[in-house]
């Protein structure tokens, strides 16, 4: 059975490769594409799309974690090339498939990037080491 979320992901995905869009946009040709009853929802792309806020626009970007090299070191690299500075809930679905027995996220989080304190109300970030 073809579940809904999957459907979604590859409508999404069909859009983004050919370029990056407006939030809004994005989301207006994404349901537009979508059998009746399936709803998008942005949260759906974590792991295959980036989100950059430019001026007061969301813009979305494809960028596929199945395209970042499979050893940590590497695939850290990778990541603060395409940003400089990562939150925890947007680095996640990047390394989520290279957390094995013997280390944890917040580990290897530790072991390949080094962490910008939260001040306020801002998130903690990664960054390169």
């Amino acid at each position: 059975m073809i579940e809904p979320r999957d459907v979604c992901v590859h409508r999404a995905v069909q859009l983004l490769e050919k370029k990056q869009m407006v939030e809004d946009e994005l989301m207006a040709q994404w349901e537009n594409q979508l059998p009746f009853g399936i709803e998008p929802d942005i949260s759906m792309l974590q792991g295959v799309a980036l989100q950059e806020t430019v001026g007061d626009q969301t813009v979305i970007k494809y960028f596929p974690v199945q395209n970042l090299p499979d050893a940590a070191p590497e695939r850290f690299q990778a990541l603060f090339e395409v940003r400089a500075k990562w939150t925890r809930d947007s680095i996640l679905p990047y390394l989520s498939d290279l957390v094995q027995p013997n280390m944890t996220m917040d580990q290897m989080l530790i072991k390949f990037s080094r962490t910008i304190q939260a001040v306020g109300d801002q998130p903690r970030y990664f960054c390169k080491k």
